[in-house]
């Protein structure tokens, strides 16, 4: 069972630095992972979430490269190893 997540992201040409919205997402994709039990329910998740800041104007790749970054310094793929497949 998925439930609707609400996250409140900012449009991404604002006044507020362009970082904290990269590290909004990380920080929300480490949530996720940290309450999924199952790879299906994360892996929806964490695609609408990117969804939802590609439609916000957040760059793709600079996303990309935040997930990235996150799986390894949090090393994420031991829970899921399929982790690293699901942005790319």
């Amino acid at each position: 069972m998925t439930r609707e997540v609400n996250i409140s992201l900012m449009f991404h040409p604002s006044n507020i630095p362009e970082r904290i919205g990269y590290n909004t997402f990380i920080s929300q994709v480490l949530r996720f992972s940290k309450i999924c039990n199952d790879f299906d329910s994360l892996k929806i998740r964490v695609i609408n979430l990117y969804n939802m800041c590609i439609n916000l104007g957040y760059d793709e790749t600079k996303l990309k490269y935040s997930y990235q970054k996150l799986i390894r310094r949090h090393k994420l793929c031991k829970k899921f190893p399929e982790l690293k497949i699901i942005l790319d």
